[in-house]
């Protein structure tokens, strides 16, 4: 559990490392920039080249490392 202010939030993904085929477009997209704000370390994987840097950036700029 992780304490934020008055509120707890569980991130049952927090330290885990997470692998997703095909995390450069589409719901393996959403769903490795979702496990990282969960608190996962996300592992980026896909054909494209040019769209896995397009989604790294976007995690950074939300403040997720992946």
């Amino acid at each position: 559990m992780v304490s934020h202010g008055n509120s707890t939030k569980l991130l049952p993904f927090l330290n885990k490392v997470v692998v997703i085929s095909g995390s450069s477009m589409g719901i393996g997209q959403a769903l490795a920039i979702e496990l990282a704000q969960s608190g996962a370390h996300v592992v980026l994987n896909g054909r494209d080249a040019e769209r896995l840097k397009h989604t790294k950036n976007e995690s950074f700029k939300i403040g997720l490392a992946t």
